[in-house]
């Protein structure tokens, strides 16, 4: 069977790279969402369940619709299905 990551880690994933596009350190993300540093890098790992509210606030310090966050979620798993296919046929 292949790996495939938990949704805390692919959802820390995508709200990773939007902050990194957006030039933000993780310390200067957290402030802006009003959380502390520490836990923000933990949603990173994927070591948090993140609640929708905190979804909604990470969303608008991104300046995207909290949609974005799971569509692109959504992308990366279909992106990685598609990967371990190839890989395996």
């Amino acid at each position: 069977m292949a790996f495939q990551k938990n949704i805390n880690e692919s959802i820390g994933d995508v709200i990773r790279k939007y902050r990194e596009g957006r030039g933000y350190t993780q310390d200067e993300f957290a402030n802006l969402c009003g959380i502390s540093r520490a836990y923000y890098g933990r949603i990173e790992r994927g070591e948090y369940n993140v609640t929708v509210n905190l979804c909604h606030k990470i969303a608008i310090a991104l300046g995207i619709r909290i949609y974005d966050l799971f569509s692109d979620y959504q992308n990366n798993c279909l992106q990685t299905q598609k990967d371990h296919s190839q890989v395996f046929a």
